[in-house]
């Protein structure tokens, strides 16, 4: 066993000074990444490494990701990728500009309309729907501000596109880019993807929609149904004994309100909070919202009270921790949490304990939460990391106990 961990070590010291080699003289850099109890199922280098910043999460169906991927370089680019991890449609924005990294492409959301997969999202200051199949403009509408986040679609006979931007305007617009309603926040939306819930189970949804400063729940028709002074750039909601409850998390904060805006807790902190689901851990389980904080550490609150039920550190040093996803990554009707920070170490725990069940590291930045790809015909979930490089990589569970490393130069890739 000796023998075989330093034919290992030698084996990746050799291919990291090639590496180091290779980048000097203008060849693709090698990656090296360590794994335990993961498999990459696919990876695709969706745009070219030279310059790419991504910042926003990626979107995912079961037909495909779709991932945004910024440039201080080059175009920025949304690239829809299918299920064997090879690139179908990319769509390009212009601009050569050291902002378009950071603001010009905000993350997508896949939602079925009128019976038709659709990839809606804000670039720059236009609001587009394609078919996710082709990548035709099936949608554009002008906006007057530009925006983070992902819209939220309140699905009934003729589907409602909501979506928030950077000045505190929330629109409201049919599939055919008309506009039904248009409203302001009362403060900058800086948050994420408004969310969808009902009061009552035969009564109308509401729409709610966090802001800097404040939080509002939205009818249909546009009407304000309540506003809370609570400031909300996180979002998620999920049911508490079988009733609706939005969790939202900001600076020095984790809140849970029922739908009717009634606020149910109140978890104070000493950090800055985000919060990225909100589920039981396996059936029959209280259900937890799953929140990250900027001591490097992710915790399960129960969502009925926002009490501590567990707390795990990812870092030994403070910092910032994207906002972890929720999914069966086992398969089994059990949940896992999945996160990672921005050092670009991922973790998959146990959702009932925090208990550390997997890691994976390829040494690359990681800012954006990562997104869970629904498994179909019966098998598993599994995660969906979209980095720093614009690398998009897709992790299943394994739970093998011995690490591996996976090492990649270019398009090449090879286990050890």
């Amino acid at each position: 066993m000796r023998k075989v961990r330093a034919g290992i070590a030698v084996l990746l010291a050799v291919l990291l000074v090639a590496g180091i080699a290779g980048a000097v003289a203008g060849f693709p850099a090698v990656h090296v990444a360590k794994r335990q109890g993961v498999a990459v199922d696919w990876s695709n280098q969706a745009v070219t490494a030279n310059g790419t910043l991504t910042y926003r999460s990626a979107a995912a169906s079961n037909r495909s990701v779709v991932a945004p991927l910024g440039s201080n370089v080059h175009d920025c680019a949304l690239v829809d990728i299918n299920g064997t991890g090879h690139t179908r449609w990319r769509h390009f924005i212009t601009y050569r500009g050291p902002w378009c990294r950071a603001q010009f492409i905000a993350t997508p959301l896949v939602s079925t309309i009128h019976g038709r997969p659709t990839v809606l999202v804000a670039m720059k200051n236009t609001f587009y729907g394609f078919d996710e199949a082709t990548g035709n403009v099936v949608l554009k509408k002008h906006l007057a501000n530009m925006g983070f986040t992902a819209p939220v679609v309140v699905h009934s006979n003729d589907p409602l596109i909501v979506y928030p931007t950077m000045n505190g305007t929330v629109y409201a617009f049919h599939p055919n880019g008309t506009t039904a309603w248009k409203h302001h926040l009362g403060s900058y939306a800086t948050g994420e993807q408004p969310q969808v819930v009902r009061p009552t189970s035969d009564g109308p949804p509401v729409v709610v929609v966090g802001g800097a400063k404040n939080i509002v729940g939205y009818d249909p028709n546009g009407s304000v149904a309540w506003r809370r002074n609570v400031s909300g750039r996180f979002l998620r909601a999920g049911h508490v004994d079988g009733r609706p409850i939005v969790v939202a998390a900001s600076e020095y904060h984790v809140t849970g309100l029922y739908a009717n805006g009634t606020v149910a807790w109140r978890h104070p902190t000493n950090e800055s909070m985000t919060v990225g689901a909100v589920g039981a851990p396996h059936p029959g389980a209280p259900a937890l919202a799953y929140v990250t904080d900027d001591s490097g550490s992710v915790l399960g609150l129960y969502a009925s009270n926002g009490t501590v039920a567990w707390q795990r550190s990812l870092h030994s040093y403070r910092r910032y921790v994207p906002p972890p996803a929720l999914g069966s990554l086992t398969g089994d009707g059990r949940q896992q949490v999945v996160v990672g920070a921005v050092n670009g170490r991922v973790r998959i725990l146990d959702a009932s304990t925090g208990a550390v069940m997997a890691t994976y590291d390829r040494g690359v930045n990681l800012w954006t939460r990562p997104t869970i790809l629904a498994g179909r015909d019966g098998h598993p979930d599994e995660a969906v990391l979209t980095y720093k490089d614009g690398r998009i990589v897709v992790l299943r569970y394994t739970g093998s106990s011995l690490p591996s490393w996976r090492v990649s130069l270019g398009r090449w890739s090879v286990t050890v």
